[in-house]
Order: structure tokens, then C-alpha cells, then sequence
């Protein structure tokens, strides 16, 4: 139960994580255990949030230009980018 690891849950209705670094990031950590642990399939944009949590907390604030430039660059790359600058 993640209430008893002293995640607490967000209000009904909420999309928003009322913690900061690092705790948020160790909020998300326990809660990618449990559901894999629950045999429970993460969707790509929960593992985006996680690898930018994780950026945050290994590098600070994402200060990289955009992987490929303005040309575009490699979809994964670029959607890691966009998901650790959005921070």
C-alpha cells in the first residue's frame, strides 16, 4: 500500500503532484514499483515523467537544446527532451 511508504494520494479529480524534488521523483519511483509489481503495464507517458523526474534530480533544470535542432531529430529523443524541459 503506498499510503503506508507515505505516498499520499492526490485530491479526487487532481492531475497535479503537490510535491517537489526530490520527493516527487521518489513518489514516482515507489509508484512505478507497485504497479509493476501488480504485474500493471506503464503507459509511455507515465516513463516520460519518470525519466524527466529522474533528469531533474541527476542534472537540475533541462538547459539542452532540442535533440536534432530545428529539424527535428529522433522521435524518442525528442519526446524525453520536451518531457524533462516542461519541468
Amino acid at each position: 500500500d503506498m499510503a503506508a511508504e507515505g505516498v499520499a494520494s492526490p485530491p479526487p479529480g487532481s492531475t497535479q503532484c503537490m510535491l517537489g524534488y526530490p520527493d516527487r521523483y521518489e513518489a514516482a519511483s515507489k509508484y512505478i514499483r507497485h504497479a509493476r509489481a501488480g504485474g500493471k503495464e506503464l503507459p509511455p507517458d507515465t516513463l516520460l515523467m519518470l525519466y524527466a523526474l529522474g533528469a531533474q534530480v541527476e542534472k537540475g533544470p533541462c538547459n539542452l537544446s532540442k535533440p536534432g535542432g530545428w529539424l527535428g531529430g529522433n522521435a524518442q529523443e525528442v519526446a524525453m527532451w520536451q518531457s524533462w524541459k516542461s519541468l
